[in-house]
């Protein structure tokens, strides 16, 4: 017995019985692969590249919340959680990194105490591996940025939007900006503007 697929009496593809179950098994090996494998889809918050960066790996949903509550230390309540890793190309010599952590609150109110709460935590810890402290402005978001563990960090709020960065030193900044503007986007997007 033969399966034969015609449309209007036009032969498409005939297929032996014998290879009908592998050809369904390359099918859904195919659907997998496509699903599960390749790139990060990069999306609205988070672009396939930033300065001198490329996206390689992009946590949200349950298991970005469950790996923001680690770093805590403790359960901390948010609705949603994003955490994107991009590297530069290593082929290239390009050693930069930038890590984006994104917890989203219930509301912007809750997001500005979880943003204050851990500022003034880190700041007042005496065993802080954080350093250089400084608070600067940024078309109304309050940055607070700091150095330390290799690296530079920032952390804001914008909406309902806690944002941690940290990156390399030479890619920081531009990576701060870039986060920023998305940050705005996304806020007016949240707000429907």
């Amino acid at each position: 017995m033969e399966f034969i697929f015609k449309t209007k009496n036009k032969l498409i593809f005939n297929v032996n019985p014998n290879y009908w179950i592998l050809w369904v098994q390359v099918l859904f090996f195919l659907i997998f692969a496509t699903a599960c494998g390749g790139k990060p889809k990069p999306n609205f918050i988070f672009p396939e590249t930033l300065p001198n960066l490329y996206l390689i790996k992009l946590i949200k949903g349950k298991k970005a919340i469950e790996e923001i509550n680690k770093l805590h230390g403790k359960q901390i309540h948010i609705e949603n959680g994003f955490i994107a890793y991009y590297r530069g190309s290593y082929e290239q010599g390009n050693w930069r990194e930038s890590t984006i952590w994104l917890s989203e609150a219930d509301n912007e109110q809750m997001a500005l105490k979880q943003t204050k709460i851990m500022m003034d935590r880190i700041k007042d810890n005496p065993k802080t591996p954080f350093h250089h402290f400084k608070e600067r402005t940024s078309e109304e978001i309050k940055v607070y940025t700091f150095w330390g563990m290799g690296g530079a960090h920032a952390v804001f709020q914008k909406g309902k939007q806690v944002y941690w960065i940290s990156a390399t030193e030479d890619v920081f900044e531009p990576v701060l900006r870039a986060m920023l503007k998305t940050a705005r986007k996304f806020s007016r997007k949240q707000d429907g503007n």
